[in-house]
């Protein structure tokens, strides 16, 4: 560990060239961030950001001191709980939409371009009709969490994603709340994961650095 005031950064060297982001590779990330976050707060760093060297690791913790420990002290004792959320026949839609689109390009320039504008109102309609069902599923969940963060783009397959960052020991009632809301809503279907180190709520970013570096944080 590289250690500044009362922080540590937990890192592994790197031999140099690109990081394979397999499976496994991810997965024994996610354990070291995992057994860490038992005993202490953890700013987790999203795998593949690499840093030069261990001085460079030192001079990012000084650098980004304050926000680190502003970070620490709003994260700690808590968590990150995923939730994904998709409508009923959502991945039926945007097959139909290109092949409108497919055959349209094989006629006029203006047909072709009507059927552009109306797949950008489908995919706008959609999003709007998503954002609603967000709304309406995940109302309550935000009020629980103490922080929220949503993700949606109307043309991923895997639905909408959001991520509520909840105190520790109010997991498995967070959980209950997800229950409920699924039972509430049979015409969406929900998974919760978690609880994760809180990746999607960590603000103090400086000890990033490009990704051809040769130190891996």
């Amino acid at each position: 560990p590289e250690s500044d005031r009362q922080h540590d950064a937990v890192a592994s060297l790197h031999g140099g060239g690109a990081l394979a982001a397999s499976e496994d590779a991810l997965w024994r990330h996610e354990a070291v961030a995992e057994s860490l976050m038992d005993d202490r707060v953890v700013l987790p760093i999203r795998f593949g950001t690499l840093l030069p060297s261990r001085q460079e690791v030192g001079d990012g913790l000084r650098r980004a001191y304050s926000r680190l420990v502003a970070d620490i002290e709003r994260l700690r004792g808590h968590v990150e709980i995923g939730v994904r959320l998709w409508t009923a026949g959502q991945t039926g839609e945007p097959a139909v939409a290109a092949e409108h689109d497919n055959g349209a390009r094989r006629g006029t320039g203006s047909a072709y371009l009507w059927a552009k504008v109306a797949r950008e109102r489908t995919l706008r309609a959609r999003r709007e009709a998503r954002l609603r069902m967000v709304r309406d599923v995940c109302g309550q969940l935000v009020a629980e969490a103490r922080e929220s963060r949503f993700d949606d783009d109307p043309d991923d397959p895997r639905g909408s994603s959001a991520a509520f960052l909840v105190p520790r020991d109010r997991v498995a009632p967070f959980r209950d709340l997800v229950n409920r809301a699924a039972d509430a809503h049979p015409d969406v279907a929900l998974l919760c994961t978690g609880p994760w180190p809180p990746y999607s709520f960590v603000s103090a970013d400086e000890l990033a650095a490009s990704r051809n570096e040769r130190f891996h944080a």
